[in-house]
């Protein structure tokens, strides 16, 4: 175990960054987006995430997004 005046000198980093824990986040997916990006891709099997946000006219993370969970 250490303490934080062994782990760092004394007003070179806050205390409250030293002891920060992210919240996990439940991520969500439009099912509608979803189901098109699923149409999009049987029709063209080749596109990538660019392409496929273009077809769609949506946000290309968004896109990316729901294929990395998708798979």
């Amino acid at each position: 175990m250490w303490y934080h005046s062994q782990a760092v000198p004394v007003g070179e980093t806050p205390s409250r960054t030293l002891y920060y824990r992210p919240k996990p986040r439940l991520r969500v997916i439009n099912t509608d987006l979803a189901s098109r990006v699923k149409l999009a891709l049987e029709r063209f099997p080749t596109y990538g995430y660019r392409r496929l946000a273009c077809v769609l006219g949506e946000n290309r993370k968004r896109i990316q997004r729901i294929l990395q969970l998708k798979g």
